[in-house]
């Protein structure tokens, strides 16, 4: 499903995977910027492509990650803003957000 989980029952791994297939998705952002596409059009790739994979089972992680971890996710989220140019809600923004809308 795309979700990991070791065998510490712990989400290092889930970060891991998330940060890493982020980060190849961060990369494709950055190309389409330096081909000259912007604003809304790399908002909506950021929406659909980037964000999508990296808060892809949030609800069920937001909670229980260590601070760590949601400084890795972070950090990506904020270097996603960079690119953009705008603002971003951080993971735990996002997962709560997604918590209650469920």
């Amino acid at each position: 499903m795309g979700v990991h989980l070791n065998d510490s029952l712990d989400w290092s791994d889930n970060t891991d995977a998330l940060v890493k297939k982020g980060n190849s998705r961060l990369f494709l952002l950055r190309r389409l910027r330096s081909f000259g596409v912007q604003g809304p059009l790399l908002r909506t790739f950021y929406d659909s492509v980037v964000a999508s994979a990296i808060f892809y089972g949030i609800v069920c992680w937001a909670s229980s990650i260590t601070d760590r971890d949601r400084r890795r996710m972070d950090r990506l989220v904020r270097r996603a803003s960079s690119v953009l140019g705008c603002p971003l809600d951080s993971v735990e923004v996002v997962g709560n957000r997604r918590h209650d809308d469920g």
